[in-house]
């Protein structure tokens, strides 16, 4: 598996909804390492212009289909993370649906399946229904999400909320 290069992590840091839309046309980005880099980069895109980040989710997701040794996870990664772009621009229906077909794909590990349930519990907080995104980030937690601090954070976000 090929690693991002220098140049790589430095234009997709900097990238915005039309950079990684042409990154996701360069072969030279359809490995899985990049993506991953590139959702880093729509996940903090998602907080500075949701719009740009929506724009961009789409991107990855058309990337995602490109890669040939795209895991499970990474296709699940891929959707959650569009998932929650449509979240952040008012589109909770549309993004729980996306969620839910994320944990439905065949072959997700446990560790992938939670760090969808992660996404997807503030998707329900934002819902009214607090105790179901209790119960997933919980449910998270007990699968072990890669990033357990967040997991953490998003429960503790959740229980002041409720």
């Amino acid at each position: 598996m090929p690693d991002v290069t220098a140049h790589q992590l430095r234009r997709i840091r900097r990238a915005d909804a039309g950079d990684i839309s042409r990154m996701a046309d360069q072969e030279r980005y359809w490995f899985p390492a990049a993506l991953r880099e590139i959702l880093r980069r729509i996940d903090k895109l998602n907080n500075e212009d949701p719009e740009q980040a929506l724009l961009a989710g789409v991107s990855a997701l058309r990337m995602v289909k490109r890669i040939r040794d795209a895991s499970p996870d990474l296709h699940a990664l891929t959707q959650a993370l569009y998932a929650s772009t449509l979240r952040s621009n008012g589109r909770l229906q549309e993004a729980l649906t996306l969620y839910k077909s994320a944990l439905s794909i065949k072959g997700l590990s446990s560790t992938g399946a939670s760090d969808v349930l992660v996404k997807m519990s503030v998707t329900l907080v934002c819902l009214g229904q607090k105790h179901e995104g209790l119960r997933a980030v919980n449910t998270a937690l007990a699968q072990s999400p890669t990033d357990e601090v967040q997991a953490l954070a998003v429960r503790a976000w959740i229980q002041i909320e409720a």
